[in-house]
């Protein structure tokens, strides 16, 4: 039985390496992180799934990869279809997708696959136990997906004011001026701050700029 077992792992590891990758994550991102870093968020509904499965000697078999067809509930970001296809690889990282399931998807295209997927350090998880990213998403105004943010200071707040952004090599390389940044700092992914502005009790305040370190990024064209 024992080198019953043994072969099976072998063999697993052989036709598909990624169902043996351990999963290991940092902090989980802010939601105003994964917010900027995915390409489209939504809450959307599995309407279907199809399975890759990988057979043992012994017959059994194990998921090495999904595509699941997802209907798109309420967007806040990007997705523009009414319905989605995401894929998942068989990794420990990867989502396990279930007809029936609804997710709030932080979700990112990959185009050699043509399809949607999600990172599985990211914020993308089943759509119970959400409620705060869903308070923040939808009190939104329309021009934070622009970038821009506005929000009523309250009177007698006191503290000061400041943004951030997560990004990484990757995703820089779509924005020569932030991969430049990034590479600066000599690490792969980094933690990016705008200037502090101070906040005095009993202000009127307009007009208040925040600004990354680097310039502005252009604006991605729609996909065809």
């Amino acid at each position: 039985m024992k080198a019953a077992l043994i072969s099976l792992a072998f063999l697993t590891v052989l036709i598909s390496p990624r169902l043996a990758m351990a999963c290991s994550c940092g902090r989980t991102p802010a939601v105003c992180e994964s917010l900027a870093a995915a390409e489209a968020v939504f809450v959307g509904t599995v309407t279907r799934v199809e399975n890759k499965t990988v057979k043992a000697p012994e017959g059994q078999e194990a998921i090495a990869g999904q595509t699941a067809y997802v209907q798109v509930e309420e967007s806040f970001k990007g997705a523009k279809e009414s319905a989605m296809i995401f894929r998942s690889y068989g990794s420990s990282c990867d989502a396990r997708y279930e007809e029936g399931q609804r997710w709030l998807f932080y979700a990112y295209f990959n185009k050699d696959d043509k399809a949607w997927q999600i990172h599985g350090c990211d914020r993308s998880t089943l759509l119970e136990g959400v409620a705060d990213d869903l308070l923040y998403l939808r009190n939104l105004p329309a021009s934070a997906h622009e970038g821009r943010f506005s929000f009523p200071v309250l009177e007698g707040f006191k503290g000061a004011l400041r943004s951030y952004k997560y990004t990484y090599s990757g995703e820089a390389e779509k924005c020569p001026q932030l991969l430049k940044f990034v590479k600066g700092q000599g690490m792969r992914s980094v933690e990016v701050q705008t200037n502090v502005i101070k906040l005095e009790m009993n202000t009127d305040y307009k007009d208040l700029e925040l600004k990354f370190p680097f310039p502005a990024c252009p604006k991605p064209k729609d996909r065809q």
